[in-house]
């Protein structure tokens, strides 16, 4: 009987969610930070970030985006 309950609670269960970690583009010498990133409603992938010299720098509040496209193999496309 416990054996029966415990079969049909791992069949009932969700499936666990699935996390990938990777960079969107290679490493640089540039100051990154405040990531987003979301998911629209056609499944493509869209992150945007700020990118300058550095903390406290005149050029830090510029920023960069990214777009993957759902279903494409290569790598995102910069905004």
């Amino acid at each position: 009987m416990i054996s029966t309950m415990a079969i049909l609670l791992m069949l009932a269960a969700p499936d666990p969610a699935v996390f990938k970690s990777e960079l969107i583009f290679p490493p640089e010498d540039f100051h990154n930070h405040s990531s987003s990133i979301v998911e629209t409603a056609e499944g493509d992938l869209i992150a945007c970030w700020f990118h300058g010299k550095g903390e406290r720098k005149d050029d830090t509040l510029v920023i960069r985006g990214a777009r993957k496209n759902k279903g494409i193999p290569n790598g995102p496309n910069r905004l």
